[in-house]
């Protein structure tokens, strides 16, 4: 016999996929269904909700996006590549596209094509420390620390609690040789975390 929990989390769950299915015409009803299947790592009926989304509105960046990170959690980086592709072939300013490219970019080894993605993505939603974050990894990466230096140093600005980017700026400077900054950066660290 199941135990109680598994029988309240299935009978959640089937509640959950038949209000979903009750609005059927909707294609942010299959978004949510393929969000709920991916989480769950059902990749088969994720991806065929996905896919529904997609027929029903064939331009829905949010469906693309969300195969395409289907596509990466199941090797399938080409088709993720593609994917993220069609959504700025019609929306070149979104920038969590340009950011899943520069990241989709950066799984395939091909870091001087990521490293524009990043910087646009970055530069068009500021407010996303993780956008900045990433980039100033990639561009340290590269061997541009001082470059990486000056956007995580605008992320910190920006975001200055965020223990990624003071995580990176520890990182970087001690690399560049700056004793004195890793340590200003090292206490505004030690900082954020015991504030959460």
């Amino acid at each position: 016999m199941a135990d109680k929990p598994r029988l309240v989390l299935d009978r959640a769950l089937a509640e959950y996929e038949g209000s979903q299915r009750y609005n059927a015409d909707l294609p942010e009803s299959y978004e949510n269904l393929g969000t709920l299947w991916m989480d769950l790592g059902d990749s088969a009926r994720a991806e065929a909700a996905f896919q529904q989304a997609l027929r029903l509105s064939p331009h829905s960046a949010t469906a693309k996006l969300n195969l395409a990170d289907l596509y990466r959690a199941t090797g399938r980086e080409a088709e993720c590549e593609r994917l993220i592709r069609d959504v700025l072939a019609r929306e070149p300013e979104h920038a969590a596209a340009k950011h899943a490219l520069g990241l989709s970019l950066l799984r395939q080894r091909r870091l001087v094509e990521a490293l524009p993605a990043l910087r646009h993505a970055s530069e068009l939603d500021k407010g996303n420390p993780r956008f900045a974050f990433v980039y100033g990894a990639a561009l340290d990466s590269a061997g541009q620390s001082r470059d990486a230096m000056r956007v995580l140093q605008g992320a910190a600005a920006a975001h200055p609690r965020n223990v990624d980017v003071l995580k990176a700026l520890v990182a970087t400077s001690r690399r560049l040789g700056e004793g004195a900054l890793a340590q200003r950066y090292s206490a505004a660290l030690q900082s954020a975390v015991a504030d959460r």
